[in-house]
């Protein structure tokens, strides 16, 4: 099991998403150099949102974070979606680990709504 924090969410959405943010600015991890950020096929906006859901956070927080409407967050989670082949928050975080050379985490379910 993956080690909590103390708002009760494991770490591994924050992993995944430091990972992703290394690989996106070009860090010298081996993996991130095999599979950089824009092999997952996301624009750089759609990056910015699979960050933030990957640390767990609801639309409107994604939507507060980003300064953009609740609406245009659900439109790019679906899109985000849509391109890694997963339907549901839950399915993206192994998805993205996958794609960027990490091992797939086991996440609890509920830390992604």
């Amino acid at each position: 099991m993956s080690p909590m924090r103390p708002d009760g969410r494991s770490d591994t959405g924050d992993r995944v998403s430091r990972r992703l943010s290394r690989t996106a600015d070009g860090a010298s991890d081996p993996a991130s150099t095999r599979r950089p950020a824009s092999a997952l096929g996301l624009t750089p906006r759609q990056t910015d949102v699979l960050e933030l859901l990957l640390q767990g956070q609801s639309n409107k927080l994604i939507a507060r974070a980003l300064n953009l409407s609740v609406e245009t967050i659900k439109d790019h989670v679906a899109a985000v979606l849509r391109t890694l082949n997963v339907s549901s928050r839950t399915q993206a975080v192994p998805a993205v680990s996958q794609r960027v050379g990490k091992a797939p985490p086991s996440v609890s379910p509920r830390q992604l709504h």
